[in-house]
């Protein structure tokens, strides 16, 4: 059992946090029969989790029942609350929400939200800039919303118990996945046309339009399953803890299947460019027109750091998505 703080552009406080509370009544505190959290198989933790105990109440009749009592400032919430015995009850939970940790968390994520989309924005001299720009600046927009909406309801607007916060954070992950595609195909288009410039050749920069509809497919697979965060939100009680757990690991394998293609392809597309581009400027590839060939050259050296970093960059924002998912796929946590 673990919790994972997942930052992404549009998202960084997708914190897979069960939140769990439960009031402070006369306790002695025990040590728990199991030993170690049920649920928990990636890493072994102790029954109640990290920041509590667990606790043994006697009543007057001298019957004794047991419970987590939780560490001052950490308590527990019914969101995420896929892995308890009932999802409407708290018995179960482990003390794993600091509230005052994630509210400042969620201030913090508004604040960059709003900074990115100002900046941006600030950049808009022209129709043109506001049709280059739309992208980031509609996802800043749904992301900064959803955000107000967790800041202003901390106790009711939680993933998979309230309808209104879980459609949000659906269209948030529609809305992203749209973009990255959006971005990807314009990649292609720009790493087409150097490689035509350059006379480059390679496997994957030859299959540009199947991996335009591999990426488009892997994105409409995500689309679909980001709808489980609300849908989670009418299962019937009886089927919620094993359907909703189902349906998540299903958005993350979704996720997975992604960003582990962009991942590749982008690393290979790159490198094959880029392979090029360095013979071109070393001397070791011929360049057939050889009166454009110093200007190439030149053009090769100027952008062969700027690829470098696009490459870079893509490959460590993809590979944390999928790196997180795959914790997410193997974890109890849900």
């Amino acid at each position: 059992m673990y919790y994972i703080l997942y930052i992404s552009p549009f998202d960084p406080l997708h914190l897979l946090w069960y939140i769990l509370h439960i009031q402070s009544i006369n306790k002695k505190q025990i040590i728990c029969t199991s030993g170690v959290m049920p649920c928990s198989t990636v890493r072994p933790l102790p029954e109640c989790g990290l920041h509590g105990t667990c606790a043994v109440v006697v009543d007057p009749s001298n019957e004794t029942s047991t419970y987590c009592s939780c560490d001052d400032g950490w308590g527990q919430s019914l969101e995420w609350n896929y892995f308890t015995n009932n999802q409407d009850s708290l018995s179960s939970s482990i003390c794993m929400y600091n509230r005052r940790v994630i509210d400042g968390l969620w201030v913090a994520a508004l604040v960059g939200f709003l900074i990115v989309f100002v900046l941006f924005f600030g950049l808009v001299r022209s129709r043109r800039d506001l049709f280059q720009y739309r992208h980031i600046l509609v996802i800043c927009t749904l992301a900064s919303a959803t955000t107000i909406y967790r800041v202003l309801n901390p106790t009711t607007a939680q993933i998979g118990v309230e309808f209104t916060f879980s459609f949000l954070m659906s269209l948030c992950f529609v809305f992203y996945a749209f973009v990255v595609d959006q971005i990807f195909g314009e990649s292609l288009k720009y790493l087409s046309d150097k490689a035509s410039m350059m006379n480059v050749q390679g496997f994957f920069l030859g299959h540009l339009h199947q991996l335009r509809v591999l990426g488009l497919s892997a994105m409409v697979l995500v689309c679909i399953c980001a709808q489980f965060f609300w849908i989670t939100t009418f299962v019937s009680d009886q089927a919620r803890q094993s359907t909703a757990k189902t349906l998540m690991r299903c958005l993350w394998i979704s996720i997975i299947i992604h960003y582990s293609f962009l991942t590749i392809a982008y690393t290979k597309l790159f490198s094959e460019l880029l392979t090029d581009m360095e013979q071109i400027v070393s001397g070791t590839k011929f360049i057939p027109n050889s009166n454009t060939s110093a200007d190439v050259i030149r053009w090769a050296e100027l952008y062969i750091p700027k690829i470098k970093m696009m490459k870079f960059v893509c490959q460590n924002i993809f590979s944390t998505w999928v790196i997180n998912a795959v914790g997410c796929i193997v974890s109890d946590f849900w």
